[in-house]
C-alpha cells in the first residue's frame, strides 16, 4: 500500500507491504516526529506507484519522502485516480508548462549532444526537472553518442606515422603491435614527452 501522512506543515508519501508494517511505521513516526501524526489516506499500490507519486509532486519535495504541505497532495491522497501502467503525468505548474512548450527543441538539442547542464543554462530549467522528461531510449542514444565522441577524441584513436619506416597506422594500438611496444610509450613520443621508443620516432598525422 501507498500511504499519506501529515505532520505539521509536511506530508510524507510512503510504501508499506501490509497493514501490520504500516502500523509499526506509524508508531515509529509518533515517537520520533516532533509533530502530531495524522493519517490522510492509504491506497492500493506498490513501490512503482510510490515512485511515480514522488516524481509527480517533486516541486514540493523537502527531504527523503517528505514534502512541504500542499493542498494538491492532500486532494490526491483523498481522491486517488486510476493510473494505467503506473505512469503519472507531471503537474502543469508554471515550470513544467515552460518545459513542455520548449520540449521539442530541448530534446533535439539533447539528441545532438548538448548536456543537461548546458540546457539548464540555456533555458533556465533545473536539471532535475529536465531529466524527468528525457525518454529512456533517447538517454541511451545520447550515452552511446558521448562514448563515441570520447573514443574519437582519444589520442589512442588518432592516426600516426613512424618517421624511420614511413609507415602509417590508424591508431597507437596498431602501431604498438607492429613494433612490439606499449601504446603508452608511443603516445609519449607523439606528445613529445620522450624522443623515441624501440629506436623509433612517431608523429600524429
Amino acid at each position: 500500500m501507498v500511504y499519506f501522512i501529515k505532520a505539521g506543515d509536511y506530508i510524507k508519501v510512503g510504501y508499506s507491504r501490509d497493514e501490520k508494517s504500516f502500523l509499526s511505521r506509524i508508531s515509529s513516526y509518533k515517537t520520533s516526529c516532533p509533530f502530531d501524526i495524522e493519517i490522510i489516506s492509504k491506497i492500493d499500490g506498490g513501490v512503482e506507484l510510490e515512485k511515480d507519486i514522488l516524481n509527480y509532486f517533486i516541486d514540493f519535495h523537502v527531504k527523503g519522502e517528505w514534502f512541504k504541505y500542499n493542498k494538491n497532495i492532500e486532494e490526491f491522497a483523498l481522491n486517488p485516480y486510476y493510473i494505467p501502467n503506473s505512469v503519472l503525468m507531471k503537474p502543469l505548474h508554471e515550470g513544467n508548462k515552460q518545459l513542455l512548450e520548449k520540449l521539442p527543441e530541448i530534446l533535439e538539442l539533447y539528441s545532438k549532444g548538448m548536456s543537461l547542464r548546458e540546457l539548464d543554462t540555456l533555458f533556465g530549467i533545473p536539471r532535475r526537472r529536465l531529466t524527468k522528461y528525457i525518454p529512456d531510449e533517447l538517454r541511451r542514444s545520447k550515452n552511446e553518442l558521448v562514448n563515441l565522441r570520447k573514443r574519437a577524441e582519444s589520442v589512442n584513436n588518432l592516426p600516426l606515422k613512424c618517421i624511420e619506416t614511413n609507415e602509417e597506422f590508424i591508431s597507437i594500438t596498431e602501431a604498438s603491435r607492429a613494433f612490439n611496444t606499449t601504446p603508452s610509450c608511443i603516445q609519449r613520443v607523439c606528445q613529445g614527452d620522450r624522443k623515441t621508443t624501440q629506436g623509433k620516432t612517431f608523429i600524429f598525422i
